[in-house]
């Protein structure tokens, strides 16, 4: 049996992966076109808050998968960093399949 209780917070917390990072890079101005152009940033923030509040979120769900995994290869290879920076981009790369995880999670609930 499902909890909603538990449900609706591990939502909210998978939005919020990807609703501070968005506005981080709306509030920030040394990160506005750094990491992603601002399109994506709006796109982040909305898809986290559409995430968080059970909003077409299978949709959503489906593209964040794909966005972390191409982002963890593509931005977080850490196998190719120098090795100052290695266990940095290790960190983010395993964050990206850990998130890819609950949202895999979050498919197989709805």
């Amino acid at each position: 049996m499902r909890s909603f209780a538990l449900e609706t917070i591990g939502r909210a917390l998978l939005g919020l992966a990807f609703i501070g990072p968005g506005l981080v890079h709306f509030w920030f101005s040394s990160h506005k076109g750094q990491f992603r152009p601002i399109g994506l940033a709006l796109l982040e923030t909305s898809a986290g808050l559409a995430l968080a509040l059970n909003l077409r979120a299978r949709w959503f769900v489906l593209a964040f998968v794909v966005f972390l995994v191409a982002d963890a290869f593509a931005a977080h290879a850490f196998w190719a960093k120098p090795a100052a920076e290695q266990s940095d981009q290790a960190l983010h790369f395993f964050k990206n399949l850990a998130i890819v995880g609950g949202m895999l999670l979050l498919l197989r609930g709805e």
